[in-house]
């Protein structure tokens, strides 16, 4: 079985070199598959014209080499663009008409062994035409075959080069050939009809990840908008109680501007926009002072105190928006959401031959890609860390967790090797 599995797939593949050299580069899926179909056919006349040599049927031979050389030279016209396809279905659908009526005529309607081949010129009419235009051209081949018999029947035509033995030599052919014929016609479809089958279920699973991803860029922008919405509530009501407090309103403007970023970046990832143009060497000390004033509030509010540690000076290459919004903005969230009133959250940054580090530390619960309540009972969705992942990944940044008692350690590594 492995060895004909190897024979088939070295014709199926020489079929398709072949079929690819007849089609233009602009040919749809459809017109190729019909390529390929009479292209098949072609290979019958091809067979029909050296054994009809074999057996000494000189005038059949010339018959199925004609037959054979117009088909082939309407493909080249296609492919050269000298007609279009309609064209090449028309005139390969008359070549098959007339060349088994010619042969069916030379062998003399009422002993011609090839009547078993005019069958095939609905099966290749339908398969070019469909059902409704491929009945016409089946009914004007049957009529066309009627009265070729008629008009061998009634003047006693007989220019047919059988006797009783090519009679029974052709008779016992057509066992092997017509079997043979119908094979190729429709083994060729069948096996179109897996490949197409496999790119439908190559496109469900495009089409599958494609949902994901919206899934996933309709969480990131509910999760981030969220965050800020709620950031942005909070000096709402500072500035309503203290209308004159400055330091509120410019938070509020910071805080409009960081909504309108976050919308901007997801509207770039949902266009499979590239972000290599937009990576900036980002100075950490600068983020982090971003940072502490975007959730100022939020610290006042549990009496948390925002450290930095380390090299003020120290800097990594990333996508802005990435890094503040999605990576470190959903990092120091839950840290101030999982930690304990009055506790610290450190913000350390140092830098080593190969790499960058960034860790930031809190205090409190642990927090995991879960749903849980904080510790002051605060909502959590569980997505902040998923985010975190997805962008830290589009940043080429090493991104981990780990705890130590009531200690989390949320670290992001970037590498200094090219």
């Amino acid at each position: 079985m492995l060895f004909l599995e190897k024979i088939y797939q070295k014709i199926i593949n020489l079929h398709l070199v072949c079929v690819n050299y007849f089609k233009k580069s602009d040919t749809n899926q459809e017109d190729t598959i019909k390529i390929g179909f009479i292209v098949t056919c072609s290979y019958m006349w091809l067979i029909q014209f050296f054994y009809c040599l074999s057996i000494n049927m000189p005038r059949f031979a010339l018959i199925c080499l004609t037959c054979l050389v117009l088909k082939m030279f309407n493909l080249i016209f296609y492919k050269y663009k000298l007609i279009d396809f309609e064209k090449v279905k028309r005139l390969t659908s008359l070549v098959v008409i007339f060349g088994i009526n010619a042969c069916y005529l030379n062998g003399n309607g009422f002993v011609n062994p090839t009547l078993v081949w005019l069958p095939a010129i609905p099966v290749f009419v339908i398969t070019l035409y469909g059902v409704k235009d491929g009945a016409w051209w089946s009914l004007s081949s049957v009529a066309l075959s009627i009265l070729i018999f008629e008009y061998s029947y009634r003047i006693g035509h007989n220019i047919n080069e059988y006797n009783d033995e090519l009679t029974y030599i052709t008779m016992q052919s057509n066992l092997f050939t017509a079997p043979l014929l119908l094979y190729m016609m429709f083994g060729f479809y069948s096996y179109n009809r897996v490949q197409l089958q496999e790119r439908i279920q190559e496109q469900a699973a495009q089409l599958e990840l494609e949902k994901k991803e919206k899934e996933k860029l309709l969480t990131l922008l509910f999760h981030d908008l969220g965050r800020n919405i709620s950031l942005l509530s909070g000096y709402i009501d500072i500035n309503k109680k203290e209308p004159g407090n400055i330091s509120s309103k410019e938070k509020i403007y910071s805080l409009t501007e960081e909504l309108k970023t976050i919308l901007k970046t997801t509207s770039e990832l949902d266009l499979n926009r590239n972000d290599v143009s937009v990576v900036e060497e980002l100075r950490l000390f600068d983020i982090y002072t971003g940072l502490k004033l975007q959730f100022e509030n939020e610290f006042q509010k549990k009496s948390l105190e925002f450290i930095f540690e380390g090299d003020r000076e120290l800097s990594i290459k990333a996508v802005k928006s990435h890094l503040h919004h999605h990576i470190l903005g959903n990092i120091i969230s839950n840290a101030i959401k999982f930690s304990h009133k009055n506790g610290v959250i450190s913000f350390k940054v140092k830098k080593t031959m190969n790499e960058v580090t960034l860790m930031i530390t809190n205090r409190g619960i642990h927090y995991e890609e879960q749903v849980r309540l904080g510790t002051e009972g605060e909502p959590g969705n569980g997505q902040g860390l998923k985010i975190v992942k997805e962008f830290a990944q589009k940043n080429n940044l090493n991104f981990s967790m780990c705890t130590d008692d009531n200690m989390t350690f949320a670290t992001l590594k970037k590498s200094l090797i090219c």
